[in-house]
């Protein structure tokens, strides 16, 4: 019982790093192309 509680705390876990990193990156890209435009338009 107890690994199978641990194996889903370790897939959640993850889970949720690989989408806290996709927010992170997604966020990245969006300010770089935000920086991106500023100096184009600078």
């Amino acid at each position: 019982m107890l690994e199978i509680v641990n194996t889903q705390n370790v897939s959640l876990y993850h889970i949720f790093a690989a989408h806290f990193m996709f927010g992170y990156a997604l966020e990245a890209c969006i300010s770089l192309e935000e920086a991106i435009k500023g100096i184009g338009f600078d």
